[in-house]
């Protein structure tokens, strides 16, 4: 893979996500805001490491902890149930964003222990494609500029 195509790939598509930011921090999805969505645009700018957008990333941090459910757990949007995916996602953002909430973190992973059995940072040691999770986020990256 060229390493100068896929940064570019990378550049384009942090571009695109942060045209589609709200003012207030959030992505919205296709019914609603979204804590997916806006999970997914964190995970992205933070892979990209360029420093211009960490104002950006912190304003989705914000707002996905003003969005969190009671349970710890977020849904796809800001008005679902929360689910084990999006939570999990969310958590993957907060980490890569190295700006999280403590206090969210640590009510996210009481909800994954009670759905799941173990933390997240356990399910990530245990699961080997966590592992490459930013690898695979810059190859979907490259993948959809390149079909647009």
């Amino acid at each position: 893979m060229n390493h100068e195509r896929l940064a570019q790939a990378t550049d384009q598509a942090v571009e695109y996500l942060l045209g589609e930011m709200q003012p207030e921090g959030y992505w919205e999805g296709e019914l609603s805001s979204s804590a997916l969505s806006t999970a997914i645009a964190i995970s992205a700018m933070a892979v990209s490491e360029l420093k211009s957008h960490a104002n950006r990333i912190t304003a989705g941090v914000e707002w996905l902890a003003q969005t969190q459910n009671p349970d710890g757990g977020w849904g796809d949007t800001s008005d679902s149930p929360s689910n084990l995916s999006t939570t999990l996602l969310v958590l993957a953002a907060l980490k890569l964003s190295k700006q999280h909430d403590p206090t969210a973190s640590t009510s996210a992973n009481t909800y994954v222990v009670a759905h799941a059995g173990s933390t997240a940072d356990e399910m990530v040691k245990a699961v080997p494609i966590f592992r490459f999770g930013v690898f695979i986020l810059r190859v979907l990256i490259t993948v959809i500029i390149q079909h647009n």
